[in-house]
């Protein structure tokens, strides 16, 4: 077979290995729900109950309400006063014991929209069910929503596009990736963790990873040899840097939440130096453009070494050094735009607080990053004429230059690459929970229907069985004819069943609005209105049903309740 026709299936295995692995990341992170275990816990009153916490997709939204019946939650001047809102949801289980069964849930939307779920239909989200008696009495809707499959989506796309465009050596740079994510996960972190020294394990780390990258990307020789040695000369230089500077600054090495976090979660036995932390954060940092940039500056050292009539190593260190040059102010401008951009938020916020520079720059944090950039920009500095000078040394020739020996191309370290990909494939489609097992237990889809009046129909029908596909039935039917009375007044019932008083007011004012002579519709307003603490219009609301039906039964006793009850 031929050398290209290899590398093309070397390309389309490789692509079929990052989506077979991304569907397994998904199935595994999905396996999470499935196994999570059914937990029993006791009320103050002694009765047991059981919870569980399972994936959920998102079937329906109701009207978001304003709960305008308690005090504002901020007051702004400029904006005014800000209240919580709640938005009645219809779920469908995905996982667990309830996998298939509708449930229905309220959503609470805070007045700052960061800290809300943004749900829509479809959306998945993380929920926590309790149960009695086989009833289901408390829905709790974790946020953030799961969008874990989107991100392990995009990943996989930038990895294949990365194999498409770049072929071989793009599965070099996927297979580097892989091995730098998968050791800093399994190993670097736990060892340092357990109380290893974070500079020397980072240290080993660092060098493994140069080594992978170096030997992925170019074939084993002088030219591996010289851009390992100049990377770690830029690393020593930044580390001394970080090292130095760190003493003088007073640094903590906790600038971030996620630092102080992580010292509050770590064992009390365990004292980590979080300076070498910092400094650990800026050797990964720096690890990938430094590589980078050393083994350019061989290749164009040895370029330079192998045409005809070149002096010894001085044209090759000229060579080297205007490479570095050129290359170092990019690979800084690069680092730190990607800095500002990930940064931005911070960047932004002193104006906002009305901070001055001197202010900004004396905290920790930012002196934290400018140490890091600082340190960047000298490791990057000092890797360029390393690596010339280390390059011009190992490529050294007399006047007579060599010309490099056409060795033939060989294909059995691509059949080799072949043959892992459809081990890995095979591997991963084989090891993998594909499917979500466990019986459902119930189906429920809303039929397509020709009318708003048909939807209504069919909410009065479903009631009884599944309040949650009622909903979907009323709101659907709602959302065909605005102006459709019984279905509002519908809709109130069940919010006022499940003790959703403000969406259950808002539905019950719009029945009124388009039915008040019924007195149906007044009663399921007033008895919102009573929950709600609102004792005057909730006693409007059942003298006005009074007033329409004489011997309603219902409004008498809930006013003989109230005057019972008051004092």
């Amino acid at each position: 077979m031929k050398r290209k026709t290899l590398e093309h299936l070397c390309t389309a295995a490789g692509i079929a290995v990052v989506l077979v692995g991304a569907f397994a990341a998904i199935r595994c992170t999905d396996a999470e729900f499935h196994k999570a275990e059914v937990r029993t816990s006791t009320e103050v009153d002694g009765s047991a109950y059981e919870s569980q916490e399972v994936l959920a997709r998102v079937e329906a939204l109701g009207e978001a309400t304003h709960d305008t019946f308690t005090e504002p939650v901020e007051t702004n001047p400029a904006r005014g006063p800000a209240w919580n809102r709640y938005q009645p949801v219809v779920l469908r289980v995905l996982s667990g014991r309830w996998r298939g069964r509708l449930i229905a849930a309220s959503n609470l939307l805070h007045f700052k929209p960061s800290s809300n779920a943004h749900l829509r239909p479809g959306t998945l989200v993380h929920v926590s069910l309790a149960w009695q008696d086989d009833s289901i009495s408390q829905v709790l809707i974790y946020k953030p929503i799961v969008r874990y499959h989107l991100v392990i989506g995009l990943i996989a796309a930038a990895l294949c596009a990365v194999i498409l465009f770049a072929r071989m050596r793009g599965l070099a740079l996927v297979a580097s990736l892989t091995l730098s994510v998968t050791a800093a996960s399994a190993v670097l972190f736990p060892q340092i963790l357990n109380g290893f020294p974070p500079l020397a394990a980072v240290a080993g780390y660092a060098l493994l990873i140069m080594l992978v990258m170096v030997l992925l990307l170019e074939n084993a020789g002088r030219k591996t040899l010289a851009a390992i040695l100049g990377a770690c000369c830029g690393l020593l230089a930044a580390v001394l840097v970080v090292l130095i500077a760190s003493g003088p600054l007073r640094l903590s090495g906790l600038p971030t939440t996620f630092a102080i976090v992580l010292q509050q979660a770590i064992p009390k036995e365990l004292s980590l130096n979080f300076v070498d932390l910092l400094t650990c954060g800026t050797v990964v940092c720096i690890l990938g453009v430094v590589v980078d940039q050393s083994v350019g500056i061989a290749s164009a050292v040895e370029t330079v070494s192998r045409e005809p009539g070149k002096t010894a190593w001085t044209d090759a260190l000229r060579a080297g050094m205007r490479m570095s040059r050129d290359v170092t102010g990019t690979m800084l401008l690069t680092l730190i735009f990607v800095w500002a951009g990930a940064e931005l938020h911070a960047l932004m916020l002193p104006q906002g607080l009305g901070l001055s520079f001197r202010e900004l720059i004396n905290s920790e944090a930012m002196a934290v990053e400018m140490l890091r950039l600082s340190a960047a920009g000298i490791g990057l500095v000092v890797t360029g004429p390393a690596t010339a000078l280390i390059s011009a040394m190992l490529f050294a020739r007399r006047r007579a230059a060599v010309r490099p020996v056409m060795r033939p191309k060989r294909t059995w370290h691509l059949w080799a690459v072949l043959g892992v990909e459809a081990a890995l494939a095979v591997g991963l489609l084989m090891n993998v929970q594909l499917f979500m097992h466990g019986p459902s237990m119930s189906d429920y889809q809303l039929p397509r229907l020709n009318s708003a009046q048909a939807y209504h129909e069919e909410a009065r029908r479903v009631e009884e069985q599944s309040t949650p596909a009622a909903l979907l039935a009323l709101w659907r039917a709602i959302e065909l004819d605005p102006g459709l009375g019984p279905a509002h007044r519908q809709l109130a019932r069940i919010y006022v069943g499940r003790r959703w008083f403000v969406p259950a007011l808002g539905a019950a004012r719009r029945s009124v609005e388009l039915m008040p002579d019924d007195p149906d519709t007044h009663y399921v307003a007033g008895v919102a209105l009573l929950w709600l603490d609102q004792h005057d219009d909730a006693e409007r609301g059942f003298r006005m049903v009074l007033r329409l039906d004489p011997g309603n039964a219902n409004a008498t006793a809930a006013l003989k309740a109230m005057f019972d009850e008051a004092p």
